[in-house]
C-alpha cells in the first residue's frame, strides 16, 4: 500500500484559488464567444471583425481555463509538473515589477512570496521535487 503524503495547507490554497481563477476564465471565455456572436448580429459595421475577434479571444480564454484547472489539479494532487509549471509562472510574474507601477510591484510581490514558498523543504517533499536551493 502506498503512503500518501499530507497535502501541506499552503499547496491547498494555492490549487483553491487556482480552480478558482481558472473557473472565472472559462466563464469570461463562454461570455466572449456568445459576446462576440450576439456582437456580429447587433452591429453591423465591422461587426464581423470584431465578432471574430471577440470569438477567437474567448476561444484562447478558454484554453487558459482548461491549462488553469490541470495546474490546478496538478497542484491538489503533488505532481511535480505543477510545481515546475507554478515556479516558471511565477517567476515571469515577478518580472511584472519592471512595469514600475504599483499594480506590478504587488503582482511581483506575490509571486515572489509564491516562489519562497514552493522551495521550502516540505512543499518540494510533497511534490516530490529534488533541486537542491531550499528556502
Amino acid at each position: 500500500m502506498v503512503e500518501e503524503k499530507e497535502r501541506p495547507t499552503g499547496v491547498t490554497i494555492l490549487a483553491v484559488l487556482e480552480f478558482l481563477a481558472s473557473a472565472i476564465v472559462l466563464l469570461m471565455g463562454l461570455l466572449m464567444i456568445g459576446g462576440g456572436g450576439m456582437f456580429a448580429t447587433a452591429y453591423r459595421h465591422d461587426a464581423g471583425l470584431m465578432g471574430g475577434l471577440l470569438v477567437v479571444g474567448g476561444i484562447l480564454m478558454l484554453a487558459m481555463g482548461i491549462v488553469g484547472l490541470l495546474v490546478a489539479w496538478g497542484l491538489w494532487t503533488g505532481k511535480s509538473w505543477a510545481w515546475w509549471l507554478v515556479v516558471i509562472g511565477s517567476g515571469l510574474g515577478v518580472l511584472s515589477i519592471l512595469s514600475l507601477n504599483l499594480s506590478g510591484v504587488v503582482d511581483a510581490a506575490i509571486s515572489a512570496l509564491v516562489l519562497w514558498y514552493l522551495f521550502k523543504p516540505h512543499v518540494k517533499d510533497f511534490f516530490g521535487v529534488q533541486v537542491s536551493f531550499s528556502t
